[in-house]
């Protein structure tokens, strides 16, 4: 990107960015075809965690010293990231198409056909092969006992997975994009792979994941909260949604489900489906109460409404960050 060109015109540069990416991920999805042969960015930084996680997590120590250890691990790779993020930016920036840069890392990190495939995926396999087979898909993206789960549970777990990674893998990195540029995406990649490895929300665990589940915290407050004010929205287009009763719930209920990226927007989900969610096997891997006004034995029309308003929620998602840039060409003009 052009390093002479103003602040308003940057920010406006960065949402037409965004509005690409969208448009891109939505074409592309995945790419798994790719991502068979190559490491994909979000596996690196898991696999990164996961590495120095097991040579310094040792159950021996103490619970203060585990906090202090972890700590230190969430710190080192959250400043490698952005550091590293800020190197990239300048090094783009001295070429006429370094916004390409952050183009390809923004449709590597957000997920919007790439989540609604891999849930779709999941509910056909349980329809059309049974049980197991939806146990096995759903073992992807559940970081508790998804063996355990019977029908009802994986249409939870799909619910679950289909509104926190609305907030996570969509709303995150691109609110974290428009605010800091390559560095905030790569910061909060990395902070979600850390949360994901290090705070495994296990008794014998929990203390060294501790810091790293406090950062993903910290950095889901806004993104969160704007999830699920676009899930609130998006209510009111999808059919047997209810945008009243989305807005009431997730007020009521989203500041005791942690973290924000999947509070807000679950409870969201659970108020607008008239849904019960949670539980003590959650997609999170850790025990959550259960909430909404429904019931929780979700069914495979439940899970279809669940995909239906995720669409419905990235379509949204897309026409705002349009109607940004929009507004933001047409103030520097």
């Amino acid at each position: 990107m052009n390093g002479n060109l103003d602040l308003a015109a940057y920010a406006s540069d960065r949402y037409i960015i965004v509005c690409i990416a969208l448009f891109a991920e939505a074409v592309v999805g995945r790419m798994s075809w790719l991502f068979r042969v190559l490491p994909h960015p979000n596996d690196i930084l898991e696999r990164l965690a996961g590495f120095l996680g097991s040579r310094l997590d040792r159950s021996r120590r103490g619970s203060r010293a585990l906090i202090v250890r972890g700590a230190i691990v969430a710190l080192f790779l959250s400043a490698f990231a952005f550091l590293a993020g800020w190197a990239m930016e300048r090094w783009a920036s001295s070429f006429g198409n370094g916004w390409t840069l952050d183009l390809v890392l923004l449709v590597l990190f957000v997920s919007q056909r790439g989540t609604y495939g891999e849930a779709s995926q999941t509910l056909r396999a349980l329809g059309r092969d049974g049980l197991e087979a939806g146990r096995k898909r759903t073992a992807a993206f559940h970081r508790g006992e998804g063996y355990r789960l019977d029908s009802h549970g994986i249409c939870r777990a799909l619910t679950e997975y289909l509104a926190g990674s609305f907030g996570r893998r969509l709303i995150g990195p691109v609110f974290w994009y428009c605010v800091l540029g390559i560095p905030g995406l790569l910061l909060h990649a990395t902070v979600l792979a850390m949360s994901r490895q290090l705070a495994r929300h296990e008794p014998a665990r929990d203390r060294f994941g501790w810091f790293a589940d406090r950062l993903e915290r910290v950095l889901g407050v806004l993104p969160g909260w704007i999830a699920g004010q676009i899930v609130v929205l998006s209510a009111i287009f999808a059919p047997t949604a209810r945008p009243l009763a989305a807005w009431r719930f997730m007020y009521r209920s989203a500041p005791n489900l942690p973290p924000p990226t999947f509070g807000w927007p679950v409870s969201g989900f659970a108020g607008a489906l008239s849904l019960e969610l949670g539980g003590p096997n959650s997609v999170e891997g850790r025990r959550l109460p259960w909430f909404g006004d429904g019931s929780p034995r979700l069914t495979e029309r439940d899970a279809h409404r669940a995909l239906m308003l995720f669409g419905y929620c990235c379509v949204v998602n897309a026409a705002l960050a349009l109607g940004l840039a929009l507004v933001n060409f047409a103030l520097r003009g």
